[in-house]
This record gives C-alpha cells, structure tokens and sequence, in this order.
C-alpha cells in the first residue's frame, strides 16, 4: 500500500467499513516477543501478532 492510498484507508476504518482489528491474530508481551519474531518464518496462517509493553 502506498503513502497516498493512506486517506482512503483511513476513512473506511473512521466508517466503519474497515476493522483492522479483524487482523489481530494475537497479542503478546515483551517477554515473548522475541519468540513470536522468531516464528515469523514458521507462520502458516494470517494475521498479525501485537507485541505490547
């Protein structure tokens, strides 16, 4: 995606339209965060892995 494609993207998640929240496979913390890094290679399914403090 591209810089100026932003604006539209953006737009449909302040509607509603978007909920890139749906993406969210899972949510670790910094403690396993190197590990879930680690597995990024391995990962058969989508989504992506939120690593928070």
């Amino acid at each position: 995606m591209t810089e100026r494609e932003y604006p539209e993207m953006l737009a449909l998640v302040a509607s509603g339209m978007l909920n890139p929240s749906l993406l969210v496979k899972r949510e670790v913390g910094l403690a396993e965060g190197a590990i879930a890094l680690a597995e990024l290679d391995n990962q058969t399914l989508g989504g992506i892995t939120i690593i928070r403090p």
